[in-house]
């Protein structure tokens, strides 16, 4: 019975500990999203290690602050799959409705078009005009000609196209989340910053 009694006593110090693991890292953090909020520094915020979000992605549409025929913003991100997208929507008419030029931290860029589907208006290419890594600014930015757009990564000019299917003049930000391999949840979450310029 003492044998029985101290078993169980060892097992519920045990279930009290951290949940460290053998390596002595520090457990899993609590799962928390951070929805477009300024982070005190100039930025807009989105952050999350929710893996209840895996393979979404998210968008943040407002009112253009510019004149309706330029589009800019700076964006970075912090922590999170190097790969997955983040960027910039353009000439939205609203949340069915828009452009958007998306970047990643390795320095590549695509252009596509959401109009009830994803349309490719430039495919993913590398640009030497983008800063690569982990906190590193890009300055995006469109000019709007009537139905031409032309694309500008940190005042460089890199592409033109012309549509004139979506006819809105609204801005936006972008963020996608990566599948539960792509990215590392909870313990380093995604977290991009933004702001209109």
């Amino acid at each position: 019975m003492k044998k029985i009694l101290f078993v169980l006593l060892v097992s519920l110090i045990l279930l009290s500990c951290s949940d460290e693991d053998a390596d002595g890292d520090e457990g899993d953090l609590p799962f928390s999203t951070v929805y477009w909020k300024s982070d005190g520094n100039g930025f807009i915020q989105f952050s999350t290690n929710d893996p209840n979000v895996h393979n979404f992605a998210f968008t943040y549409i407002f009112t253009n602050n510019n004149n309706q025929i330029i589009f800019e913003i700076e964006c970075k991100k912090n922590s999170g799959n190097r790969r997955k997208p983040f960027g910039m929507i353009f000439g939205a008419q609203d949340n069915q409705s828009f452009y958007s030029l998306i970047i990643d931290t390795e320095g590549f860029y695509s252009i596509w078009k959401y109009n009830n589907n994803y349309i490719v208006i430039k495919e993913w290419i590398k640009s030497e005009r983008l800063n690569t890594g982990y906190g590193k600014s890009n300055n995006l930015k469109v000019i709007k000609n009537s139905s031409t757009f032309t694309v500008y990564l940190n005042d460089h000019q890199v592409h033109q196209f012309t549509d004139s299917t979506i006819n809105g003049n609204r801005i936006g930000y972008y963020v996608s989340i990566g599948s539960e391999e792509e990215e590392s949840f909870p313990n380093n979450p995604v977290d991009v910053r933004f702001r209109q310029r």
